[in-house]
């Protein structure tokens, strides 16, 4: 953890896509010369942002610089942060449910260069973090998050439960009651509810969103 305790500066946004019900917050201990200098950067600017572009595109967290923003176009960025402290550093986003996503970012005023080993030890350290605060963040947020999910219904919610203790459509109409086509159908029903492709996503979805335990 030695890069990861390198860093002097930390951000944590949580923010709600599509009009979801939700109201999104952020905490971050950045400097308030560099709030000033942020706020006089012009947006077109800001919609250049590399480390954002990348967020909004890929899980994959993120190791920036000025080169990042040197590319993207957007140096003016990079220079007003550099000018309060903040020139390079390591973001990730994470989806907390659809609709809803956790930035996390740490950030430093180094220009020592991060070795391939230490970048690869980074990543890994980050995903691993923002995965706990995930959590919290779910477990705070989940009564919101709740409301903008379509309903299952109790059958729907058994044919998840029973999938995740590794029954198959036959072996679940028999427990249940039902018929196999009729457990299918309602395992089809939640899969389409919880915009998953196949029945393990929805059951991973179920679980993430506490609508099964």
């Amino acid at each position: 953890f030695t890069t990861v305790a390198e860093h002097d500066y930390f951000i944590c946004d949580f923010v709600a896509q599509d009009d979801a019900n939700c109201n999104p917050f952020t905490v971050h201990n950045y400097p308030g010369s560099w709030l000033d200098r942020a706020s006089r950067v012009p947006q077109a600017l800001y919609d250049r942002d590399p480390v954002f572009a990348h967020l909004n595109a890929s899980p994959v967290p993120i190791l920036w610089s000025q080169l990042d923003y040197a590319q993207a176009g957007a140096l003016e960025v990079w220079e007003e942060a550099a000018a309060a402290g903040i020139s390079a550093g390591v973001a990730v986003a994470v989806e907390c449910a659809r609709g809803f996503t956790l930035r996390l970012g740490l950030s430093r005023d180094s220009a020592r260069k991060i070795s391939a080993t230490e970048a690869v030890d980074l990543r890994a350290h980050l995903s691993l973090f923002s995965a706990c605060l995930k959590a919290r963040v779910v477990d705070l947020f989940i009564p919101e998050i709740r409301k903008t999910l379509p309903h299952l219904t109790v059958r729907e919610l058994d044919a998840l439960r029973w999938t995740r203790e590794g029954k198959t459509a036959w072996e679940m109409g028999k427990i249940l009651g039902i018929s196999n086509g009729t457990a299918n159908f309602h395992l089809q029903n939640a899969q389409r509810k919880l915009a998953s492709s196949d029945k393990h996503q929805a059951v991973l979805r179920a679980l993430e969103l506490r609508l099964i335990e």
